[in-house]
């Protein structure tokens, strides 16, 4: 049996800050959001298998990021001005189910061993071209991390109370379904807000 070997947070850090942040590659347009994420993986020498973590110690999230106009709400909650980069869209976290919720306390949560340790790489497409951007650290040291507890804990006391998830709830992470609708069974997940991805960088 091969054995996957899978590289640090640290060590893709180191990568990316050498042969990527600033660059720009040819990622052309596709239906699956997830692709330009894909190709920084492979970028970065981080192998494809269905492990919880991407890196032996962490996660990497790639996400796109547009110029704010004038009337870009979020950018003027953070202090951003027209022609500042924010998040263009939320960052899906993990699978989950809401069941589980009443009787999983955030520590011993998939969630939390997701974001306990995050490089994100924000980047902007061109056409067919994305150039990658600089990117954030973030770990369970940092201020944010309580707060996504604290979402976490909201969430999960509205759907004991209510028995439903509702994507309203939380201020930087929040539940939706995921997936292509229709007939087929609802599947959930977390996702960071845009709030979040935007705060993160600031």
């Amino acid at each position: 049996m091969t054995t996957i070997i899978r590289p640090t947070v640290d060590f893709i850090r180191t990568i990316y800050r050498r042969d990527v942040n600033g660059n720009k590659f040819l990622c052309p347009k596709e239906k699956n959001k997830g692709k330009a994420g894909l190709f920084l993986e492979g970028l970065l020498g981080i192998p494809t298998s269905s492990a919880c973590l991407d890196c032996v110690d962490g996660e990497l999230k790639a996400f796109p990021q547009k110029k704010a106009t004038s009337r870009s709400r979020l950018a003027k909650q953070a202090g951003l001005g027209e022609g500042d980069y924010i998040a263009s869209q939320t960052v899906a976290i993990t699978m989950m189910k809401p069941t589980d919720l009443p009787k999983t306390v955030f520590e011993e949560s998939r969630l939390c061993k997701k974001i306990s340790n995050v490089l994100f790489t924000p980047y902007v497409r061109d056409g067919d071209h994305i150039e990658w951007l600089n990117e954030v650290l973030f770990n369970n040291e940092h201020p944010l991390f309580q707060e996504i507890k604290k979402d976490y804990e909201t969430i999960q006391v509205y759907y004991v109370e209510n028995k439903v998830t509702k994507g309203e709830i939380g201020k930087y992470l929040q539940v939706r379904t995921k997936g292509a609708g229709g007939k087929a069974p609802k599947t959930h997940a977390f996702y960071f807000r845009r709030q979040f991805l935007i705060s993160i960088f600031l």
